[in-house]
C-alpha cells in the first residue's frame, strides 16, 4: 500500500476537481461544499481537491476521510511540492471530508464517484445554494 503520492508523478496532470462551495450570503448549510471525485482512489483525487480549495481558502493543512469509501489510503499527498497529511478514520461520516485550511475547517460532502451525472450535478447545485439536510439525506438520491 502506498504511503505517499505526488501530483506530478510520471508527469501525470492533476484533473480539475468537480467541486461546489456553498456561496457566501446564501441560506445556511449543513456542509461547506460538495465534491464529486471521479474514482475512490484517494491518491488520484485528493491533489485536485487541494488545488481547487487553496486559492479561496489558503493552504490546506490536512484532509480527514473515512476509510470505508476509499482505496489506496496514502498517509500524505504532495501538491505543488508541498506535503499535505491525510488522516484516516472510521468515526467520520463516510459522506464527508474534513479539510483543515488557514481560516479554519471545511466540511465537504463527498458525492460517490458512481453517482449518475445528472444527480451528482443536482446535489452539487443544492450544496452551492445551501441545504439544511444531513449528508446522508443529501446523498440518498445517489
Amino acid at each position: 500500500m502506498p504511503t505517499e503520492t505526488s501530483d506530478n508523478r510520471s508527469g501525470a496532470a492533476v484533473r480539475a476537481a468537480r467541486l461546489a462551495i456553498h456561496r457566501t450570503g446564501a441560506d445556511p448549510s449543513t456542509v461547506d461544499g460538495g465534491w464529486w471525485p471521479r474514482s475512490p482512489d484517494a491518491a488520484e483525487e485528493l491533489p485536485g481537491l487541494v488545488r481547487a480549495l487553496e486559492p479561496r481558502f489558503g493552504t490546506v493543512g490536512s484532509v480527514t476521510l473515512n476509510r470505508a469509501k476509499w482505496i489506496g489510503r496514502p498517509r500524505r499527498v504532495t501538491v505543488g511540492g508541498r506535503t499535505v497529511p491525510l488522516e484516516w478514520t472510521v468515526t467520520l461520516d463516510p459522506a464527508l471530508a474534513v479539510v483543515a485550511v488557514e481560516r479554519g475547517r471545511l466540511e465537504i460532502l463527498v458525492v460517490p464517484p458512481s453517482c449518475d451525472r445528472a444527480v451528482a450535478e443536482q446535489v452539487l447545485g443544492d450544496v452551492w445554494r445551501g441545504t439544511s439536510l444531513p449528508p446522508a439525506e443529501i446523498l440518498a438520491c445517489c
